[in-house]
């Protein structure tokens, strides 16, 4: 019989396995490192681009601390580039950079790739039975 705990243990595995190899091959794309965080501000401006800080700790879930350093790392890196609001000039709307958004292509052009070959040990019924399960565990969360 199969355990909670046997589960959460292979679900953390492979998730951590997942990380690193997309850790990974990120530095190999860009020759830099590149936190997870780092990777998904980049990935919150690409689907909300403006966002003000307040915004992105709304939707990451990561303290305002955590994102004001990542953001600030990336601005330096010339990935993204801050601007005043025009209508509140308390507030600070981040934008992606053209450079920013083109690593955000070749991070998504790794991350199709990599999930190509991580699930091609899979039949299209077990895809679809995982993409299932996972839609269902992530409803429990919400």
């Amino acid at each position: 019989m199969v355990t909670a705990t046997d589960l959460f243990d292979e679900f953390q595995r492979t998730n951590r396995l997942i990380r690193r190899e997309l850790f990974q091959a990120r530095e190999q794309v860009e020759g830099q490192e590149f936190s997870h965080g780092q990777n998904r501000v980049l990935r919150m401006l690409l689907k909300h681009d403006g966002c003000s800080q307040k915004e992105l700790v709304t939707q990451l879930k990561i303290r305002p601390a955590s994102v004001s350093e990542l953001l600030t790392k990336l601005e330096k890196k010339g990935y993204v580039r801050r601007q005043q609001n025009e209508t509140d000039r308390r507030v600070t709307n981040f934008f992606l950079t053209d450079s920013g958004r083109a690593l955000v292509a070749n991070f998504e052009q790794v991350r199709l790739e990599y999930g190509e070959e991580i699930f091609s040990v899979l039949n299209e019924t077990e895809k679809t039975q995982l993409a299932q399960i996972l839609a269902k565990l992530n409803q429990n969360f919400r």
